[in-house]
């Protein structure tokens, strides 16, 4: 028996085991936080399970209130959480802890069983069981495959929900991790009824208001190096004065990072955000396909403190400033490229 198949049953064994379950999405969730744990939560409710979904420590994205069973998702972060409720907790998509939450430090084992599905190369196996996939490009191509082998029908409402997650952490299938099987995977959800155009134009979809500031952020962008790092860094203050709700905040960001990381001159593209006074975050992206703009993001995340994927990866802070988080970004950049002019 291959490890994906003995995963794929011991997981099943303690779903069948438990009555109630909880899953979570993870702080500034996307679309595969988001399409993988619905997509999840359907599935298994259609088995006779009861699930709850939280919504983690931010709200999600709006944009995304078309997806089967969003409306259920609890505003509650993980601290709140009476743990007592519920048998078991799926994690998905959540490469370490804090990605569960950041409002408080989680310290494993939990009091119930804990299985984390993912595909970050950078995942310690921090849960009871762990479902590592690093070569899938998104988490809900991993649900895709539990549901096949589990033998779990896929309704329309399931793929509508696992398509989104795919085309979100495929950057729309652009991402070097799609793979053939990938495309496969998503024609199939297309077969059990996934409206991919009508998903695709509905994730795509912003207000005017987003538009227009769009462009204003895009201003902010710092060059250095020679062009090799492009960099948006932004602090609370400057957010405020966009007078935007905290969901809108995010979609904004997502869709400049987005745009941010197709530059065909930079190495390294990435934005410095200060979300809340003294909470500063980090996100990073090398999708050059240029042989000599190569570099491993996730080695730099590491390294101070965070993770993710070879092309994509950050971290987060508490207690230090825009400017000092740069500046812990760029010795570490030095380390590793010290021929670079910082």
């Amino acid at each position: 028996m291959d490890e994906f198949s003995l995963k794929a049953q011991q997981i099943k064994a303690e779903i069948d085991q438990a009555q109630r379950i909880l899953l979570h999405l993870h702080p500034n969730s996307d679309s595969d936080s988001i399409g993988s744990a619905l997509g999840l939560k359907i599935a298994l409710q259609g088995i006779g399970k009861k699930v709850d979904v939280i919504q983690g420590d931010d709200s999600p994205e709006v944009n995304h209130n078309f997806i089967p069973e969003f409306s259920s998702i609890i505003p509650k972060s993980f601290k709140y959480v009476d743990l007592n409720h519920y048998d078991l907790f799926l994690i998905l998509d959540a490469s370490s802890p804090n990605q569960i939450t950041d409002e408080i430090e989680l310290a494993f084992p939990l009091s119930i069983k804990t299985i984390n599905i993912d595909h970050h190369p950078t995942n310690p196996n921090y849960a009871d069981i762990t479902l590592l996939v690093k070569q899938s490009p998104a988490t809900s191509e991993i649900i895709y495959d539990l549901l096949n082998h589990w033998g779990i029908e896929i309704t329309s409402d399931i793929a509508t929900c696992l398509f989104v997650g795919i085309w979100g952490d495929t950057g729309g299938f652009r991402w070097q991790s799609t793979s053939d099987k990938t495309f496969n995977v998503a024609a199939d959800l297309i077969r059990h009824g996934a409206k991919n155009g009508e998903i695709i134009s509905k994730l795509l979809s912003s207000s005017t208001k987003i538009i227009k500031l769009f462009g204003k952020l895009l201003s902010f962008i710092e060059i250095y190096a020679n062009e090799k790092i492009n960099l948006i860094c932004i602090n609370n203050k400057q957010i405020k004065d966009f007078e935007l709700k905290d969901t809108e905040i995010r979609e904004l960001f997502h869709k400049v990072n987005h745009t941010l990381s197709s530059s065909s001159d930079a190495v390294i593209t990435g934005m410095i955000r200060e979300e809340n006074p003294g909470e500063v975050s980090l996100s990073m992206r090398n999708n050059n396909l240029d042989e000599d703009k190569q570099c491993d993001v996730s080695r730099i995340a590491l390294a101070i403190g965070g993770g993710g994927h070879k092309r994509a990866a950050g971290a987060r802070f508490t207690g230090k400033s825009v400017e000092e988080v740069r500046n812990i970004l760029f010795a570490e950049i030095k380390n590793i490229f010290p021929d670079w002019k910082l």
